[in-house]
């Protein structure tokens, strides 16, 4: 070999070890970049003729596992499903409380029923009849908390639902140019590494929003659909579309679904093939307009029973007047901005609400300007002896007493006002466990396949480093080689010379 030819060879190996040493150094400072996929060196023998002739070093990215890629995505949508559906859940569970606890709505009843039998002892006693009336506005208020944490859910779902669309569009919109660079980098020959690395986190920022599914085109392009086969990218991108309410209320019904082109794919029951099923997105509908549905279902069913009760048991009201209201009150049934109490034929349609409306009647209340002996005496009574007992008697039996709720309420529908509001109360915080542990299951299989893919394609800075070292020595080893045959140069000159 010649020294012309053994510099050459010298100089591929110092090019060679350069580019291996730059694409170390970018998978360590790229270590701890969320999506990075490392790279890695192929380095190959160059030969003219059969004769070694150097070294050459491509710098490329690590092979990419696409089916543990699928797996990682499709679990972190239903990740995000179960724990925006926990959290939203946790938000009314956390206000009707455990039926054990003072602060819960069960307890309250409970509270009720007590100061009406101290009450009973001496019925006489304004202090008695005040904290009977103290007792009814924490049960009111205790309604309107609950209401307010169910609809304020709802307002939350549908923030979360928007910030979500807007995810979505915006990393479509990214892909779509970063399709084009792959292409262009396919058909030229370049380095698509990086390009190929932000579009995967694209795609993973959309995957948190909604279950999707990949594939890749010959030349490199990415075509995204949802798990339920609705096509969102191939070539162009198909925008989502939604609109947030910027009022919602108990009484609100309809709000936005979620169009692609004009075709509804929100999980609004019934639910068809193609609307979505996991993903924040799926989860903020589903918690909107399934489960905060049902529980302000079952919440106006224990108002309207609890209206009716005391409506019902009051002797001085006759059948003359099946909308007077007693110690509480609901709507303004007639128009005439007096509140009303509860028609018994109403249905669950007609009550939408009225836990938010459930309040105590003025009329008994001092406070309001009302007479506190009609705690005593029921509301068209007033006058009768202090010491009767007779209409707190009564009040306290219904109170005991088996009430018919709406079976559409999904709870018991024989059982007493005290029993229906710890069941329902239970139901949250069952409801809620459940859905943290299926979210708690899920977090450990998506964990558990994120860090198969960091092993797989992450950075290993303790193995980067050591490559660093080796290709330390090699660098000086051609180094070497080089000043060697620059000496062995000079030697010949100077003979020749």
């Amino acid at each position: 070999m010649s020294l012309s030819a053994a510099l050459f060879n010298a100089k591929s190996g110092l090019n060679s070890v350069q580019r291996q040493v730059a694409g170390a150094s970018d998978n360590i400072a790229n270590a701890r970049t969320p999506g990075y996929v490392s790279k890695e060196a192929r380095v190959t023998a160059q030969n003219v003729a059969g004769v070694g002739s150097g070294v050459n070093a491509d710098i490329v990215r690590s092979p990419v596992d696409s089916i543990l890629l699928r797996d990682v995505r499709l679990e972190a949508a239903r990740l995000g499903t179960l724990d925006f559906r926990a959290e939203a859940t946790e938000r009314v569970a956390l206000v009707s409380g455990d039926p054990s606890d003072e602060r819960s709505l069960a307890f309250s009843f409970t509270q009720l029923e007590t100061r009406f039998q101290d009450l009973f002892d001496q019925p006489e006693r304004a202090d008695l009849q005040r904290q009977v009336i103290f007792a009814a506005n924490d049960l009111a208020n205790k309604f309107s908390d609950v209401e307010n944490a169910i609809q304020g859910a709802r307002v939350e779902a549908d923030r979360v639902i928007e910030d979500g669309v807007r995810i979505v569009n915006s990393a479509l919109e990214g892909i779509e140019q970063l399709n084009l660079k792959v292409a262009e980098g396919v058909t030229g020959d370049i380095d698509i590494s990086g390009v190929l690395d932000e579009r995967d986190r694209l795609i993973d920022s959309i995957a948190e929003q909604i279950g999707i599914r990949t594939f890749v085109r010959e030349r490199g392009e990415v075509v995204i659909t949802t798990t339920e086969g609705v096509t969102l990218l191939d070539g162009e991108p198909r925008q989502l579309s939604f609109s947030r309410s910027s009022v919602i209320d108990a009484t609100t019904t309809t709000l936005s679904g979620l169009e692609v082109d004009g075709f509804d794919i929100a999980p609004t029951p019934p639910v068809g093939t193609q609307d979505l099923r996991t993903g924040i997105i799926a989860g903020a509908f589903i918690a909107r307009d399934q489960d905060m549905v049902r529980f302000q279902e079952q919440i106006d069913a224990l108002a309207k029973q609890t209206i009716l009760l005391f409506q019902e048991s009051d002797a001085s009201l006759t059948a003359g007047f099946p909308h007077t209201a007693s110690i509480f009150t609901g709507f303004d049934n007639d128009g005439d901005g007096v509140m009303d109490g509860v028609d018994p034929a109403a249905t669950a349609a007609d009550v939408v609400g009225l836990a938010g409306a459930l309040a105590v009647n003025g009329a008994v209340d001092p406070d309001q300007g009302g007479n506190s002996d009609l705690i005593r005496d029921g509301i068209l009574g007033g006058g009768g002896s202090p010491g009767d007992k007779t209409q707190i008697q009564d009040w306290l039996t219904a109170l005991s007493s088996t009430r018919n709720f709406d079976p559409a309420a999904d709870l018991t529908d024989q059982t007493t006002l005290q029993q229906f509001a710890s069941e329902l109360s239970t139901g949250h915080l069952t409801d809620r466990a459940n859905l943290k542990s299926l979210a708690d299951r899920s977090r450990a299989v998506f964990d558990t396949l994120e860090l198969r893919r960091v092993n797989e394609n992450g950075v290993n800075v303790d193995e980067e480093s050591e490559k660093l070292l080796e290709l330390e020595q090699a660098y000086a080893a051609n180094a070497q080689v080089i000043n060697i045959i620059a000496r062995m140069f000079d030697e010949l000159l100077a003979r020749i010379a």
